[in-house]
C-alpha cells in the first residue's frame, strides 16, 4: 500500500503541492492527471523519493519513505508530449502511406484474381 498524507512541497517560494492526500492499496493501478504545471509529476517524484516533501509523510507497505532507497517497488511513468513534429502533417503523412497500402493490396488481389481466372479459361 502506498499512502501520502499531507504532502506539501515547494520549488523555491512556489508552493507546488499543499496537503495532498493520497492512498493506493495493493493491486490499483492509478493513473495521475491533470493540466501541465498543475503538480501531477511532482506528486509522483515524492512518493518515489525523488523530490524532497516539506511537510507530510510518504509510506509504502507500512514504512516511512525517507528518500529514494526507501521508496522501493513504486514505478512511474510521465507521459509528456515533446512536439516533434506538426501532428497535422505527421497524421497526413501516415494516412497517405495507409491509403497506399490499402490501394496496393486491392491492386495484388485483383491482379491475383485475373491470374486466377485466365488458369482456368
Amino acid at each position: 500500500m502506498l499512502a501520502l498524507s499531507g504532502i506539501t512541497v515547494r520549488y523555491g517560494d512556489r508552493r507546488v503541492l499543499h496537503g495532498v492526500d493520497v492512498t493506493v492499496a495493493r493491486g490499483e493501478l492509478p493513473a495521475v492527471l491533470g493540466a501541465n504545471g498543475s503538480g501531477q509529476s511532482t506528486l509522483l517524484r515524492a512518493a518515489a523519493g525523488l523530490t524532497p516533501v516539506e511537510n507530510g509523510e510518504v509510506n509504502v507497505r507500512s514504512s516511512l519513505v525517507l528518500g529514494l532507497v526507501g521508496a522501493g517497488g513504486i514505478g512511474f511513468l510521465i507521459n509528456q508530449s515533446i512536439k516533434l513534429f506538426k501532428f497535422d502533417e505527421m497524421l497526413t503523412h501516415i494516412l497517405v502511406v495507409v491509403v497506399l497500402i490499402v490501394a496496393v493490396d486491392r491492386l495484388s488481389a485483383a491482379v491475383r484474381h485475373r491470374l486466377s481466372e485466365g488458369d482456368h479459361a
